[in-house]
């Protein structure tokens, strides 16, 4: 199974797990013994799964900017891009409601960060998904 395919198992087992345990709390009186023990099957494929991701994520390497990561280290990384975006768009928002209709270099600069950032995140992502389309767990 690749690593994408497990993601996605992983998560519909969550989702069954989420079903089940609503329909056990709504109707407690009626718990049938067939629930509980469907109920602690997928915990226990839940876990495995969660477990054979994981250990993908910290032990499969892929390339970004001529770098080995790890698929663990590329997540960090995305997300702290994530968090430099954000926070640029904010001074970018912050500056252009003070200067209302004059443009000046820190706002040119601050907008070719801001797409360099996002010409990275996007490049990072896709080294993600490539990886986890083509990884087997």
């Amino acid at each position: 199974m690749l690593l994408q395919e497990a993601i996605i198992e992983k998560e519909f087992i969550r989702d069954r797990i989420d079903i089940i345990m609503e329909v056990i709390l709504e109707h407690g009186d009626e718990i049938l013994g067939s629930d509980l023990d469907t109920l602690k099957d997928l915990y226990d494929k839940y876990q495995l799964f969660c477990i054979a991701i994981d250990r993908a994520f910290h032990t499969t390497e892929l390339d970004y900017e001529g770098k080995k990561l790890t698929i663990a280290d590329g997540v960090v990384l995305k997300n702290v891009l994530q968090i430099k975006i954000e926070d640029k768009k904010k001074l970018l928002i912050k500056i252009e409601n003070k200067q209302k209709s004059l443009v000046h270099s820190n706002d040119v600069d601050l907008r070719k960060e801001l797409n360099d950032l996002c010409t990275d995140y996007k490049i990072l992502d896709m080294a993600i998904q490539r990886t986890s389309w083509i990884v087997e767990v």
